[in-house]
């Protein structure tokens, strides 16, 4: 029981930045970490409908995650955008950035109960982008809190946070739940609601599924839909993604 256990918390630890570093719908973060010296990598695309009818690419995108002991995850994300509006020139370049480092505080296995915190700095690395209207100027911290429950073959992770921008910005907080089910040995079956709130006027909800296909022990497939259900700033926007992730 306590091997399939970590097989399982092996497959749920990637963060799954892939539509988030794209523009896209962000995702509830887990309580999982990769294990001392342990690897995650994950690489893929993205599509999402924009405002205007046309299409952003996240063309490729990822992350690379590395254990730090029993409890710390560093991560590294970045990503490559081409933005394509109806009537108007096609834009490419180098999308947003991220760096964390996840913390498990808390993890009671006989209890199936785990805290942790994942501090991450997101900024615009390219001033040419910034400059072509592919991306806007962003320097931030968020800081949210991750609550996990685990039962058998099933994770539900409550994730919330402040953002705060360099500029003065909005006040911005983020929050969400994923469920999370290993559907069958191979495949993970993930569901997941997302709020956003800026400044107690604008918010947005997003709905997502998706799921993860073990090909060998140490390649996974993953793939995901999400889709603005309750927005007062967006227009209902879909996102698509697949990819791969790597583990070590």
């Amino acid at each position: 029981m306590r091997a399939n256990m970590i097989d399982m918390r092996r497959w749920l630890a990637a963060c799954l930045l892939l539509p988030c570093l794209a523009g896209g719908a962000a995702a509830t973060e887990d309580t999982d970490t990769p294990g001392p010296g342990g690897w995650e990598h994950n690489i893929g695309i993205s599509a999402t409908r924009t405002a205007l009818g046309g299409w952003e690419y996240g063309l490729p995108e990822g992350d690379l995650n590395f254990g730090i002991g029993e409890h710390g995850q560093l991560l590294l994300g970045g990503s490559r955008l081409s933005l394509r509006e109806p009537g108007a020139a096609r834009l490419d370049g180098t999308g947003g950035a991220v760096v964390g480092l996840k913390w498990r505080l808390l993890d009671h296995e006989k209890a199936g109960f785990s805290l942790a915190v994942f501090p991450q700095y997101t900024w615009t690395p390219s001033k040419r982008a910034e400059r072509s209207g592919l991306v806007e100027r962003e320097r931030s911290v968020i800081l949210p809190l991750i609550v996990g429950f685990h039962a058998g073959e099933t994770g539900v992770f409550l994730e919330a946070g402040r953002k705060l921008a360099s500029n003065g910005g909005e006040r911005e907080w983020a929050g969400g739940i994923k469920v999370l089910n290993q559907c069958t040995p191979r495949i993970e079956c993930r569901i997941e609601f997302q709020r956003r709130l800026v400044s107690a006027v604008a918010h947005e909800t997003t709905a997502s599924a998706g799921f993860k296909f073990a090909l060998n022990e140490s390649l996974l497939l993953v793939t995901g839909l999400a889709r603005d259900v309750g927005t007062h700033t967006g227009n209902g926007a879909l996102s698509m993604n697949l990819g791969f992730q790597f583990v070590r």
